[in-house]
């Protein structure tokens, strides 16, 4: 199965999220920036474990 298979899929499962996230206001840049702090906190938290 290729990538281009599951898109659709994948697409589908985010629908509702991104509906809801888009309802209360939610920008794709405070999920890009929300997105990089999670990333850093557990980059580092790994690092310190």
């Amino acid at each position: 199965m290729s990538i281009y298979a599951l898109k659709p899929r994948f697409q589908a499962f985010l629908r509702p999220l991104t509906q809801g996230l888009y309802s209360t206001g939610v920008t794709a840049n405070q999920v890009t920036l929300a997105a990089c702090i999670v990333s850093v906190a557990i980059g580092i938290a790994l690092t310190i474990h």
